[in-house]
Formats: C-alpha cells, structure tokens, sequence
C-alpha cells in the first residue's frame, strides 16, 4: 500500500497497522521489559533508549487505547511509519534460523513477532493437509468392507462344502454298515437252511 493510498483511504493506516503488528498489548509490554529488547536498535547521541524501543512503547500505546479512539493526524503517521519499517525488515530476512537474531528482535520492538507468523501457516497446513487425509480414509474403509464381505462368503462356502462333505461320509457309512447287515443276516439264513438239510438226512438214516 503507497502513501497514496493513505491519503485516499481514511482507515487504511488503521488497518495496515493492525494487520502487521500481530503482537498483544501484554506480549509487546512483557517485550519491551526484557534484557533482549533493549539490546538492539539505533541510540541518539545523548540519549539512553533506542528508537526501535521508543516506537515499541508508543505502539502499546496505541493497542492499549483500541481500534476505536478516533486517532490524531500525527498518530496515523506514526502509523505509516511502523507499517513502512515493519514491511522493509520483512524484507531483510536473513537465512537460517531467526528465533534469536537481532533481525526478530527489532521487529519485535515494533510490534511484529515474525514466529507467529511461521506458526499460524503451519498450524493451517495442517488442518488443510488433515481436511485431505480424512476422504481418502473413508475411500480405504469403504474399498475393505467389501473384502471383508467377500471372506465371508468364502468362509461360508467353505463351511458349507465341509458340511456337505461330512454328510456325504456320513450317509456312506451308513450305506456300507447296512449292506454288512444284510450280508451277516443271509449268511445267517444259508447256515440255518444246512443245518436242518444235515439233520433230516441223519434222521432218515437212522429210520432206515
């Protein structure tokens, strides 16, 4: 956004400021109290409190007071000014890690903690990657049910086939004990027959 812009736009400076300073009143207060706070950023001759901690305390000024104070000319140019130094370190961001570089000290100093960001984009790549996961899960549950169906049957048929397969032995034995039976009962009959045959013919002798 140009200075332009600015001027055209009553609130723009109201809603750039708030866009790029993404630290609380009580974080940026804790902040500024800490040894790391004062260690960075440029000290007039003469002076003990550098510009960068300065502007810090006039930024929670301004998020102490809230969106709604009607805001002075020269508040909305302090404004444009912490957006403008915000979005020109944004732009100076050194390789590697930042957790505990002057760079991210700086920016803190006027409101901005560069983490934050980091961490709000991961947190919603993975609710993006999460939202992504949970279809194909479904897709994989529905593709297995009907695996799982198709073992049942397999192990319905099987079962069946063993059933049948006992009751065909079953009914075999029974065909062969029954045929012994009657093989026991006429060899049984044919005994009886020659005995009384034998015992006729010695009667018959005797008579004689």
């Amino acid at each position: 956004m140009s200075d332009s812009d600015f001027r055209d736009d009553e609130g723009a400076e109201e809603r750039a400021f708030r866009q790029l300073v993404n630290m609380s009143a009580e974080e940026l207060r804790s902040w500024l109290d800490s040894p790391s706070s004062w260690s960075v950023g440029w000290t007039p001759d003469g002076e003990e409190e550098a510009v960068g901690h300065r502007s810090g305390r006039r930024i929670l000024e301004l998020l102490e007071a809230g969106e709604m104070q009607p805001r002075s000319e020269e508040e909305r140019d302090f404004m444009r000014r912490a957006v403008g130094f915000i979005r020109r370190h944004l732009a100076q961001r050194p390789e590697g890690d930042i957790v505990d570089t002057r760079w991210r000290y700086a920016l803190m100093n006027w409101g901005h903690d560069p983490l934050k960001e980091e961490s709000a984009a991961t947190m919603q790549e993975e609710e993006t990657q999460g939202m992504q996961e949970q279809p194909e899960a479904g897709e994989a549950e529905q593709a297995r049910k009907p695996a799982r169906k198709g073992r049942g049957t397999a192990t319905r048929s099987s079962r069946g086939a063993g059933t049948a397969r006992r009751g065909g032995a079953s009914r075999t034995a029974a065909a062969a004990a029954q045929e012994e039976g009657a093989t026991t009962r006429r060899g049984r009959g044919t005994a009886s027959r020659s005995g009384t045959k034998r015992a006729t013919s010695a009667a018959t002798k005797r008579s004689s």
